[in-house]
């Protein structure tokens, strides 16, 4: 997988919709401490500037790590090392990895007809593959025993599938089984309250 990940199976962080407060130190700390392999920054409604802010937070050497769901404008001039489509943003910039080679660009899919659409990305996420925590009524794709017999068209698809929604540490072994290259949590990440260790606080 073309991606920057410290194991075999990678483990993807999701910011909440709207900024919290000192989200970067929050952002440092999981990237620092291991609990997530990259970091998704998804805040449709937050202008230039305070995107800024939160990146500038996040000190340069973990700025890689990061992926940007909304201004890709800041993503090269701020060393970051992803974007990702969406319905907002369906399109890469012009030239984008000519630009920055080795730029990962990822895309949200909500169907397996999606995934086999997107070959040559670095990721897809596949969502929802269990009911939602974040988000109250969003159900699973599948039901969980049949999650096995994906595998044989995931594997084929010519991307590496994350998978998202309802996700939690414990279901790492079903999601391996199921042919799934990592997974992407938000609801089940710790808590910017609770997760915000000495060493990486910025002062």
């Amino acid at each position: 997988m073309e991606a920057d990940c410290q194991r075999d199976f990678l483990i993807i962080g999701i910011t909440p919709q709207k900024p919290v407060e000192q989200e970067w130190t929050w952002i440092t700390g999981l990237l620092r401490d291991g609990v997530v392999d990259i970091m998704h920054i998804r805040h449709p409604e937050a202008d230039a500037d305070e995107m800024k802010r939160i990146i500038a937070g996040v000190p340069e050497d973990l700025r890689y790590r990061l992926t940007l769901h909304d201004r890709f404008e800041l993503a090269i001039p701020l060393g970051i090392g992803g974007i990702h489509l969406n319905r907002r943003n369906p399109q890469p910039p012009p030239d984008a990895r000519a630009i920055t080679p080795g730029l990962r660009i990822s895309k949200s899919c909500h169907s397996i007809e999606e995934v086999e659409e997107s070959a040559g990305l670095t990721y897809v996420t596949l969502s929802p593959i269990f009911d939602s925590i974040s988000k109250e009524g969003y159900r699973a794709l599948l039901p969980q025993e049949k999650l096995p017999s994906l595998r044989k068209r995931l594997e084929a698809a010519g991307v590496a599938v994350v998978a998202l929604g309802g996700v939690t540490p414990d279901k790492e072994n079903l999601l391996r089984q199921s042919g799934f290259a990592g997974m992407a949590m938000l609801g089940a990440l710790p808590t910017p309250r609770n997760h915000c260790s000495p060493e990486s606080v910025i002062k």
